[in-house]
């Protein structure tokens, strides 16, 4: 099978050091994986399956995923400083380009960037998949994550993204961002 892009979004506990994850989710075009975590062995019988997806994707696409995303999994699931390397190597993360540009006050949320380039916009926030999963109702919180991570593949496959009015940023080759003013 010929690699192709995906986009990766995790819910979590909380932000802390002793917070876990509860859901992975990983899109392409034409399917899509979740993962729930209510147990130590839900996370063993899926760490390898993650990894390999991850491992096979041509780009990664993410958002807030080069500094939270990806590391809270590398913790979490004791991913090796290499394989987190490679994955680094192929991420596509337009709020890490942003922060790196503009700052990290001049970073709006996703639900801001999706609306601004006219997509659909998210069903819910971080903090609510934290009760969802407290709550536990699992569904509700595989739906949320798996549409977070559709929305982010269809964000970071626009020629270009409006980033904040008169802001835009484009990918060049994949490989990086730039930013103009309009």
């Amino acid at each position: 099978m010929e690699p192709c892009n995906i986009a990766l979004d995790i819910e979590t506990t909380g932000l802390g050091p002793t917070d876990t994850i509860t859901c992975v989710a990983i899109a392409a075009r034409d399917h899509a994986w979740t993962w729930t975590f209510q147990s130590e062995q839900d996370k063993l019988n899926s760490a390898d399956f993650i990894a390999k997806q991850l491992d096979n994707a041509a780009l990664i696409f993410t958002y807030n995923g080069a500094t939270f995303d990806i590391p809270f999994m590398q913790r979490e699931f004791q991913y090796s400083d290499q394989q987190v390397g490679a994955w680094m190597a192929k991420l596509v993360d337009p709020l890490y380009a942003a922060r790196a540009l503009l700052g990290y006050g001049a970073c709006p949320k996703l639900s801001v960037v999706l609306e601004l380039n006219g997509l659909p916009s998210k069903t819910g926030s971080g903090a609510d998949a934290v009760a969802l999963a407290r709550n536990g109702q699992w569904d509700e919180l595989v739906d949320y994550c798996i549409n977070d991570t559709k929305l982010t593949l269809q964000l970071l496959e626009l020629p270009q993204i409006k980033w904040v009015e008169g802001l835009v940023f484009w990918p060049e080759a994949r490989g990086g961002w730039s930013l103009e003013t309009r």
